[in-house]
């Protein structure tokens, strides 16, 4: 094996960690719990709040979507076994996931696609109950989905989108954008788990057990 493939499969194992122990650490905001989101929402959620730290791992043309984080959820082996734990005090890390199948219409196309969602929550607790005839997936927020050949996203401090940018993205299904809030600034210049204060961002706080942190 060459140096440069066993260099690349390095990168590639920590960018999945990195967007991995990010998202576990978004999954403590309680301003997002009990609330189904799609993939890509969710990938938003995690461009706003911890771009400082995503954008050096990931490559120059490449930006975080729902794919590269189904991809980093599925690697981790703590999360992949507890996506599943719908009922009370199964799920260790308080991430649940469900598939959803919705129509979605391209150049005038109707197709299936799936799409995976997640459910962030307290540790041990179980799927909120739904109100009699919903199902979980007629909770989702409004979203809206993009073509697979997307613009590069833009990688400033400001996690807002010009309206001209927003014209520029070629979305199929449009609809009201999810508020982002309680956005965090991290400083960062080449390796986010050589920097000190990145480093503590993913420590126990003292009021916080050291396995609910990541480290």
């Amino acid at each position: 094996m060459s140096s440069i493939m066993m260099l690349s499969q390095v990168q590639e194992k920590l960018k999945f960690q990195v967007v991995s122990a990010c998202f576990t650490k978004l999954a403590c905001f309680k301003s997002y719990h009990n609330q189904w989101r799609t993939n890509e929402q969710w990938a938003n959620l995690l461009w706003a709040h911890f771009q400082d730290v995503l954008t050096p791992i990931l490559d120059e043309d490449e930006e975080l979507n729902g794919k590269l984080l189904d991809a980093a959820l599925k690697k981790d082996k703590v999360t992949k076994i507890n996506l599943q734990n719908y009922r009370e005090g199964t799920n260790t890390i308080g991430i649940m996931s469900r598939d959803y199948k919705p129509n979605v219409t391209v150049n005038g196309k109707t197709t299936r696609q799936i799409v995976k969602c997640y459910l962030t929550l307290p540790p041990y607790s179980g799927e909120p109950p739904l109100a009699p005839g919903q199902s979980w997936w007629q909770t989702l927020p409004p979203t809206r989905t993009r073509e697979s050949i997307r613009n590069k996203r833009s990688r400033q401090s400001s996690c807002v989108l010009s309206d001209k940018e927003e014209e520029e993205k070629p979305d199929i299904v449009i609809s009201k954008p999810e508020t982002i809030t309680d956005k965090m600034e991290i400083d960062f210049t080449t390796d986010p788990w050589i920097n000190k204060r990145v480093l503590k961002l993913f420590l126990p706080s003292k009021k916080e057990h050291p396995k609910d942190a990541i480290a």
